[in-house]
């Protein structure tokens, strides 16, 4: 048997992957730093969400994982199972390096996406690289009859060669149906390497049989706008348009872009009509969406970035502990009034709630007015600001409050700014700050947090404005704090304390 195709080595490397994953697990179980509510590896590394898909009544998660380390290192596909995409079932690795295609330190099977064809049978399409060939980028495909144990195709690789003006980088295929074809969507830089100053571009493939696919050419391209390359591009309906997420390299302004408009897929072109960011904050990328019961489209993404966090100086605090990488929260895509873009915390997440702790109409001014908060790395916080046209220009709301630090947030009621102020949170670890826009003409902002171990999620103007970051820092205090620089504003807050789940 030709041991490209030997089926025994995938296996063989799957169950050395499985038993290093949980050597390593007795160690990262007993991090402090594990979070309570978001999703994160049992150990090792994690880093881009792949193969999302409602499947058998399961919600599917696949990742990027290296499970030796919590480092980057030869990727391999994890995979986890959910009913309400909060209590996750960890499965055994899904994909593992194991022929000529991806077996390489610096490859190995990259980012991608899953169907499900229509004798049941799911598919995960993925980037295989092997750094050491001439070709080093090629696209694969794997099948699985019960979801969980999957074959690499015989035939693979699927899409072999690079097409026209794409030097190197071409990975991270997200797959769909679209009448009577399949089509796969590559991310790319155009011209010339990402590193070397390329142009972020999206291509678009077709086949009839997921087999034998033909280029069909770039359908939306960055022009110097938005990075040297795009990552993890993912094209989908929604309401009456279509969607194009990404994430480009080497672009200071973005870590996770969204375009909505018309896609024609005969040109093919995508015609966009309104743009924006997916997610203000310093921690979100690699989103990739998928159709949930009821027609939710659903989002997952890495809550992390590669910015403070190059391979080659430190992989963070977990690392230590025998783990490294959490998903930011799911969220529910769905187009605003204007057309754009908007997401919101799943409902689910109501069900992690405990006894609220609550606080009516309180009225604070220049000085600071504390406000319970019993369990401050694993809540939910609700604040309703009361603006009634005072005077007041900034409002300030610290939480995460330790011994010397504190993470803030400025809303700034006269520049219509969001300012997340992580300078004095852990130290100087993870220290940029970031902002967002901030419209208040209604006379009441409502701002939700959501708090865990490491991380802080944002979400206001009815979830429209949503800001994702990582935060290390000590044991909180169980209190929160409000003040302003002038007038009287009011709050409405509620505390709900959360179960964990993970």
């Amino acid at each position: 048997m030709n041991t490209l195709f030997d089926p025994t080595v995938h296996r063989r490397q799957l169950s050395r992957a499985a038993a290093a994953r949980a050597a390593l697990a007795i160690h990262a179980a007993a991090s402090p730093l594990r979070q309570h509510y978001h999703f994160m590896p049992p150990a090792g590394w994690l880093n881009d969400p792949n193969g999302c898909i409602y499947y058998n009544g399961m919600h599917h998660l696949f990742y990027q994982h290296n499970p030796y380390a919590p480092t980057w290192a030869a990727m391999h596909w994890g995979h986890a199972a959910s009913r309400d995409m909060l209590h996750w079932e960890h499965l055994p690795p899904a994909l593992a390096p194991s022929n000529e295609l991806d077996d390489d330190p610096r490859g190995g099977c990259f980012s991608g996406s899953a169907v499900q064809l229509p004798n049941s049978t799911l598919a995960l399409i993925y980037t295989a690289v092997n750094g050491s060939k001439a070709n080093p980028v090629t696209q694969c495909a794997a099948l699985s009859k019960d979801g969980t144990h999957f074959h690499k195709l015989m035939q693979n690789p699927i899409v072999a060669q690079l097409p026209p003006n794409v030097p190197c980088d071409l990975r991270d295929p997200k797959v769909l149906r679209q009448g009577k074809f399949w089509y796969m969507v590559l991310g790319a830089s155009l011209g010339g390497s990402a590193r070397q100053g390329g142009d972020g571009g999206a291509l678009l493939y077709r086949s009839s049989d997921l087999l034998n696919w033909e280029f069909r050419g770039v359908f939306a391209q960055s022009h110097g706008r938005f990075g040297t390359m795009w990552e993890c591009p993912d094209l989908f309906p929604l309401g009456n348009k279509w969607v194009l997420t990404f994430s480009p390299m080497l672009c200071k302004a973005a870590a996770a872009v969204y375009w909505v408009g018309e896609m024609d897929f005969e040109a093919p072109r995508f015609i966009p009509q309104a743009d924006g960011l997916l997610d203000f904050g310093g921690e979100y990328y690699a989103s990739q969406s998928y159709l949930a019961p009821g027609g939710r489209r659903i989002a997952m993404a890495w809550q992390n970035g590669w910015d403070w966090m190059p391979w080659w100086k430190s992989f963070g605090p977990t690392a230590q502990q025998g783990w490294c990488g959490c998903m930011a929260l799911p969220r529910e895509l769905y187009l605003d009034a204007a057309g754009c873009l908007a997401v919101k915390p799943i409902t689910e997440l109501e069900t992690l709630r405990l006894s609220p702790v609550c606080a009516e109409q309180t009225v604070f001014g220049t000085q600071e007015v504390r406000l319970p908060c019993p369990t401050p790395s694993c809540c939910e916080l609700e604040l309703c600001f009361s603006l009634n046209g005072g005077t007041t220009r900034r409002i300030m709301v610290d939480l995460r409050i330790a011994q010397g630090q504190c993470t803030r947030i400025v809303l700034d009621l006269e520049a219509e700014e969001l300012l997340f102020d992580r300078s004095r949170a852990d130290g100087g670890l993870c220290n940029a700050n970031r902002r967002a826009p901030l419209h208040t003409s209604g006379g009441e902002l409502r701002l939700r947090v959501f708090c865990d171990t490491i991380s802080v999620e944002l979400f206001i103007e009815e979830s429209r404005i949503a800001m994702s970051n990582l935060i290390y820092p000590g044991e909180s205090f169980p209190y929160i704090s409000l003040h302003a620089d002038q007038g009287q504003p009011q709050v409405r807050y509620t505390c709900w304390p959360l179960r964990a789940c993970m």
